[in-house]
């Protein structure tokens, strides 16, 4: 048989294309990330209405960067370990790593970004005080699979990684295995642990200064597996909130009223 240029051309075509469904490329978690056993585990994600209709506006999550988290430890080390390893770059003779990791630990903290999730099996009253701050608050209801999906599919936006957050004695001097970045984010003060957290973390390359904020595009179908709104929300802030899912071709999305609202009988 003699093929032609054209013929060629379209036969190494056909054959990229194959190639191309044989090759699937898959992301890679760092060491330091963990997962629970049930992909399934509810992850809820609690914000005011404003929040929620950004969500709905933008197609995409909201990840704030490290340094503008509440915790102002976000990506250190115990401030025993920190010492213990200054004290042996001075004892190798190497004092100048001492201000460079430092340099290095304030620009991972401005060059990295996080999604802040709460896994339980329902609404926390909890959370509800501690991060609602305009009412009414809304709860989105993912789960771990969900998240997990689309990191792996969000390929534009790699390195990105998600993982249960590993709760530390940090005032008692409780080391961290370091294993590259994001491994300080997945750790936080064991006076956090009833967050119960699982974050998605993404640390782009880009130059300083970096930007407060990047938001991850996604299919809010993807995402979101119900809405439920805090206790005590008015029928008008419920209507509102259907209203923009609807909005969205989000129709068969459940928008439900925290279990508080069931009726009192005294």
């Amino acid at each position: 048989m003699v093929l032609t240029d054209r013929g060629l051309s379209s036969n190494i075509g056909r054959q990229n294309n194959n190639m191309t469904e044989l090759i699937k490329i898959a992301r890679e978690p760092n060491p330091s990330c963990i997962l629970p056993v049930n992909l399934d585990t509810p992850a809820w994600r609690y914000m005011d209405f404003s929040k929620f209709q950004s969500l709905m506006d933008e197609k995409a999550l909201y990840l704030c960067r490290a340094d503008l988290l509440e915790e102002r430890f976000e990506g250190t080390y115990s401030r025993r370990q920190i010492l213990v390893m200054e004290d042996w770059f001075k004892k190798i003779n190497e004092p100048h790593m001492i201000e460079s990791e430092r340099e290095r630990r304030k620009k991972d903290r401005l060059k990295t970004y996080i999604s802040c999730w709460c896994m339980s099996d329902c609404d926390l009253d909890l959370m509800w005080r501690g991060y609602i701050r305009n009412p009414p608050g809304i709860s989105i209801m993912s789960s771990v699979r969900r998240l997990k999906d689309i990191c792996d599919k969000a390929v534009e936006y790699w390195p990105l990684d998600i993982s249960m957050v590993t709760y530390f004695d940090h005032a008692g001097g409780k080391n961290i295995n370091y294993f590259g970045k994001p491994t300080t984010f997945l750790y936080k003060d064991v006076h956090f642990k009833l967050d119960n957290e699982l974050r998605i973390i993404h640390w782009p390359n880009i130059s300083e200064p970096t930007p407060d904020y990047v938001y991850l595009k996604l299919d809010l179908q993807d995402l979101i597996e119900k809405v439920v709104l805090q206790p005590r929300t008015g029928e008008r802030s419920l209507k509102s909130v259907r209203e923009a899912l609807d909005k969205m071709g989000l129709d068969k999305i459940p928008v439900l009223a925290s279990r508080d609202d069931r009726e009192l009988i005294e």
